[in-house]
């Protein structure tokens, strides 16, 4: 398996294991020759299902090329917003990070600590900072905020979301009284959904694609 997706694997572990039940999609991952039956056998045979979810998380690294995307396939169906998650991050990681993703934060930190020193540097590098911020997870305020002065069709956005129409017909009955409180239910469940992939970016992105005019979400990157 290639680095990066070795790395994508490892950035959405704990995403992962909350939710993946190995015995839904091992008959794909064999009749793909990723695993062998009896490798298969030694994964299913943990005793519960995040040991067995854990076990093949960490023995899909050692297998071949195809194996991220034969991965992803068996998610698709079964577990869509895991293939949410990651299909994104295949799109826009591009090379791995050399300190772990937990530190993404801390890295910035150091990289601004490591410049020369001056004798007073009044300027704040806006450009660098509003960077960083692109790449934050969104935060509830912040899909309360962008919930507040959404508009439009409600059906619409919510399938831009990627959510199903269970869901959709859940936001809409628990806040039936409330237009405000079904967009934000619906842009939660898509935080919930994706995770760490659910970044101010991508938040942007997929309502710049919904024609959302941009006094709804501009405040994310000031």
């Amino acid at each position: 398996m290639e680095e990066k997706h070795r790395y994508i694997l490892e950035k959405n572990r704990g995403l992962i294991l909350n939710d993946l039940d190995v015995e839904k999609i091992n008959n794909y991952l064999i009749q793909e020759f990723i695993f062998t039956p009896d490798q298969m056998q030694k994964i299913i045979g943990k005793a519960t299902r995040k040991e067995r979810a854990e076990f093949l998380l960490d023995s899909l690294p050692r297998q071949d090329q195809r194996t991220f995307y034969v991965f992803l396939e068996t998610l698709r169906i079964t577990y869509p917003h895991l293939y949410d998650v990651l299909l994104i991050d295949s799109r826009n990681v591009s090379s791995v990070p050399k300190q772990p993703v937990q530190c993404t934060e801390n890295q910035f930190m150091m990289s601004e600590s490591m410049k020369e020193p001056s004798a007073y540097e009044p300027e704040v590098d806006h450009a660098s900072r509003r960077l960083a911020s692109q790449n934050e997870r969104v935060s509830e305020r912040d899909l309360a905020r962008v919930a507040s002065h959404l508009s439009g069709d409600f059906n619409i956005i919510a399938g831009m979301l990627g959510l199903t129409s269970a869901e959709l017909y859940q936001s809409q009955v628990q806040h039936q009284h409330s237009v405000k409180d079904q967009y934000f239910a619906i842009l939660y469940t898509w935080r919930r959904k994706n995770g760490y992939a659910a970044t101010k970016a991508n938040l942007v992105r997929l309502l710049q694609e919904m024609n959302v005019d941009c006094s709804v979400y501009d405040f994310l990157f000031m």
